[in-house]
């Protein structure tokens, strides 16, 4: 699911919320409702202004004051919510679902990630900037600090002259293509899925290891999971074996980092269950040869109870 928005709720909202139910005042009437549609008619200038219950009531009266006919076409953006089209349907018209162009979304820049975003090799961000976007860099008054990131510069090679910025990595864009077309091929909510099933069964086995992981799962990647190194173990030994005994490569931490944390990466075509049964198996064995006091096959069996409880499509 990709989220809309968050909803901002601020201790005025929350003030407001308590003295209207102190007051009873819990219905379509009351001081406030009536401050607010007056002050709301006249910030759009118009005569009048009702509040409605929700955006789903507000929807469908807008669309029945369009009076449309029986099977008359109405365009809704492909990207919406259910609401918009229950209230084209009721009214016995017709919904068409439309690809939106990222300038109607005043959207001036918007770009992704192969590696993490797209489970491609990294090297590429795929990026769309808006031609207003381009105008705007063209007219800065300080020049980019680095070659790398001059977008004007990269922008001329989609100009008549067809001015190279640099040499493109055509090994890249190949590769680029095949994970979109993987990507098409698996859909895009089984990709979701199986990564956010990865990620909780690996997280789930980890914390069965006793080990900690530091990010708040409301912010937390299901890409890449950081660990906590255990007091009493060596950072640089644990990895060495992990990597000589076990074939498996995980991160160190950087900066202030540095070996305090470990990231694992866990995306792509390593995202499957396999993988993330070696890697709590190898964790466990040398933990154990850590002296740590663990349950044999534990956080296997809590691993899999998460992917199991599933429905991922096979990968």
């Amino acid at each position: 699911m990709i989220p809309v928005s968050k909803p901002k709720i601020t201790k005025q909202d929350i003030k407001k919320v308590l003295a209207s139910l102190k007051d009873g005042w819990v219905s379509s009437d009351g001081p406030d409702v009536i401050k607010f549609e007056e002050k709301f008619a006249n910030f759009i200038g118009k005569k009048y202004c009702i509040a409605v219950s929700s955006g789903t009531a507000a929807l469908e009266i807008a669309v029945k004051s369009l009076n449309l006919n029986k099977n008359d076409e109405v365009i809704i953006p492909n990207f919406t919510i259910i609401s918009n089209v229950l209230a084209v349907i009721r009214q016995r018209a017709k919904p068409v679902f439309l690809d939106c162009s990222i300038h109607d979304w005043n959207i001036d820049y918007a770009y992704s990630g192969t590696q993490k975003c797209l489970a491609a090799p990294p090297g590429l961000s795929p990026a769309s900037i808006s031609n207003s976007a381009i105008d705007y860099i063209k007219n800065r008054k300080k020049l980019p600090s680095s070659w790398y990131l001059d977008l004007l510069g990269i922008s001329n090679y989609w100009g008549k002259d067809h001015i190279a910025h640099q040499t493109t990595p055509i090994n890249l864009v190949y590769a680029l293509n095949e994970a979109l077309n993987l990507t098409f091929d698996e859909g895009l909510e089984n990709k979701y899925l199986r990564h956010k099933t990865m990620s909780e069964g690996l997280k789930k086995g980890l914390k069965e290891l006793c080990l900690s992981l530091p990010v708040d799962p409301k912010i937390a990647l299901n890409q890449l999971t950081v660990v906590n190194v255990p007091e009493k173990i060596d950072d640089q030994k644990f990895r060495d074996s992990l990597l000589k005994n076990y074939f498996i490569e995980i991160g160190r931490g950087l900066g202030e980092f540095s070996g305090k944390v470990w990231r694992i990466g866990l995306m792509g075509e390593s995202c499957v269950p396999q993988n993330v049964f070696a890697l709590l198996n190898a964790f466990e064995k040398l933990l154990i040869e850590n002296n740590f006091d663990l349950k044999e096959g534990m956080s296997l069996s809590e691993a899999s109870k998460v992917i199991n409880g599933q429905n991922v499509r096979p990968y």
